[in-house]
């Protein structure tokens, strides 16, 4: 009795005319080809899946006490943004979700932070580092070592209006970034009375358009519909009018922060003055990022906002939150406003650092 095998081999090759012969052999090599062309353009979605069924393991085997963090390092032709949407729906499924996301860059590196949890609470920590932009890995917990803290910047935005808060503020003995904003009665006094401490730094907060038109613009808020010019005539006018900035960040700007022509011009102007910028992260639309890394300008983004409700709890959870940020992937972006009560509540976490915790200037964190 015949194999099945066999049988086939001696129908297309014995039994049938030679035109047959060839086109058999044809539709198997077309079959062929067909099948290794399927699997080189699955292949990397293969690859995702296989590696989110691995992290979906390893996140539901994740502790509650303390978030589990894991680092690997991708290849630079990566899809982040595929895995991330994939990850989530995945998560979703599963109970889970990712509940805050954060991208970064410098000179030197190029990363991307999934914080994963449930109920709004962290219990995995996934960080994913371009191949080629880090060559030599160095995870939070090595960087604490060598280092022997974990960093904290803290940002007080919306200077300028007035100088009722400046002697709380004069009391604070932690390094501290001053936002200021420009051409109002009090920005040049503040910002030449603070860069005057080595343990102070002043920005520019730069007013950009924000999505709600009902909002009072300041005096020469950045438009999306102004040209280079305008918008590098405003830039140096806002510049001066706060001596000894050090970097530029943004005051609201949902909707200047998405455009790209203007963020642009803003990122070149940035680059000639040597400047470092600040999102504020207005809107998770922004291109801020991007265009700082194209025109080569030192970037960072804000982490947590700390008071974001005038309520002494809430700023307080706030502010426990940064500093479990900082231990969790090495440093903590937050950023409060001129507030009496934002500013005491920062002397009492002054007053009471704890060893493994420093606070810095937030160039300090983009460098």
């Amino acid at each position: 009795m015949k194999k099945i095998d066999d049988f086939f081999v001696s129908d297309i090759f014995e039994k049938r005319p030679r035109i047959y012969q060839v086109a058999g052999v044809a539709i198997l090599v077309l079959l062929l080809l067909l099948f290794a062309t399927y699997r080189v353009i699955n292949r990397p979605i293969l690859r995702i899946e296989r590696s989110i069924s691995a992290l979906l393991k390893d996140i539901s085997a994740a502790g509650p006490q303390t978030a589990t963090q894991k680092t690997f390092v991708v290849k630079a032709s990566a899809d982040i943004e595929g895995f991330g949407q994939r990850l989530n729906d995945r998560l979703i499924k599963s109970g889970f979700q990712i509940i805050d996301r954060r991208t970064f860059s410098d000179n030197k590196q190029r990363e991307s932070i999934f914080e994963i949890g449930r109920d709004g609470r962290v219990i995995y920590i996934l960080r994913l580092i371009k191949e080629q932009l880090m060559p030599k890995l160095v995870s939070p917990k090595a960087a604490k070592a060598k280092a022997g803290y974990y960093k904290v910047a803290i940002v007080i935005d919306d200077w300028g209006y007035n100088m009722h808060n400046m002697k709380l503020l004069d009391s604070i003995p932690i390094p501290l970034t001053m936002a200021i904003l420009p051409n109002l009665p009090f920005s040049r006094k503040i910002a030449q009375r603070q860069s005057d401490r080595p343990d102070r730094q002043v920005i520019l907060h730069m007013p950009m358009k924000p999505d709600d038109d009902t909002v009072r613009l300041e005096k020469n808020t950045l438009m999306p519909d102004m040209d280079e010019s305008q918008i590098d005539s405003l830039l140096n006018i806002s510049l001066g009018s706060v001596p000894y900035a050090k970097g530029v960040s943004n005051h609201m700007g949902s909707s200047a922060t998405r455009d790209r022509a203007l963020i642009r011009t803003v990122m070149k102007g940035l680059k000639q003055r040597g400047l470092y910028f600040l999102d504020s992260l207005a809107t998770v639309e922004t291109v801020c990022q991007e265009e700082a890394d194209k025109a080569k300008v030192d970037f960072i983004k804000r982490d947590i906002f700390l008071d974001n409700n005038a309520d002494r709890q809430y700023i307080t959870s706030q502010m426990d939150k940064l500093i479990g940020l900082a231990r969790r992937i090495g440093y903590g972006v937050g950023i409060g406003h001129d507030r009496e009560l934002t500013l005491q509540i920062i002397m009492d976490y002054a007053q009471k650092v704890p060893d493994d915790i420093r606070f810095v200037l937030i160039s300090e964190v983009v460098e």
